[in-house]
């Protein structure tokens, strides 16, 4: 049996306006839900060797945002089958401390700061939306 594949990202956010905004990601490899080049997606990424899934992380979202950020109390788990096999990813949420950088040319085409309810508009995939949904929509912290 193949082992479960691993991966971790985070809903970062940030205050615009008086409002709260999250970072979402335009990739250039994959396809849209209208068949458009380009998913739309929350930051997330695989460990490197003998990395913790929060450095992982954190680690992902500076590299896909050019952005850094601190990891609040919550955690948000989803998985779905990539192929064959099983994908259990870890979003944390994030607060914002600072621009470092630029996002990765090589797989991010464009990264957006809008709200929780233009993201579930936006995000590609029904998995990440319903992190989303979890994390400004629902009562997931009682």
């Amino acid at each position: 049996m193949s082992r479960k594949l691993v991966a971790a990202g985070g809903l970062l956010e940030r205050k615009k306006s008086g409002k709260l905004h999250i970072a979402v990601c335009r990739r250039k490899r994959y396809r849209n839900r209208d068949g458009s080049v380009g998913d739309w997606v929350l930051p997330k990424g695989k460990p490197d060797p003998d990395e913790t899934i929060k450095e992982t992380a954190l680690r992902e979202v500076e590299e896909e945002t050019g952005c850094s950020g601190r990891v609040l109390d919550y955690k948000f788990v989803i998985e779905y089958k990539v192929g064959a096999r099983w994908k259990k990813v870890t979003f944390y949420q994030m607060e914002f401390v600072a621009e470092s950088g630029k996002p990765d040319a090589d797989e991010i085409a464009k990264v957006e700061w809008m709200t929780p309810k233009k993201a579930l508009r936006k995000l590609t995939y029904d998995t990440e939306r319903d992190v989303v949904e979890r994390a400004y929509f629902a009562d997931a912290r009682d």
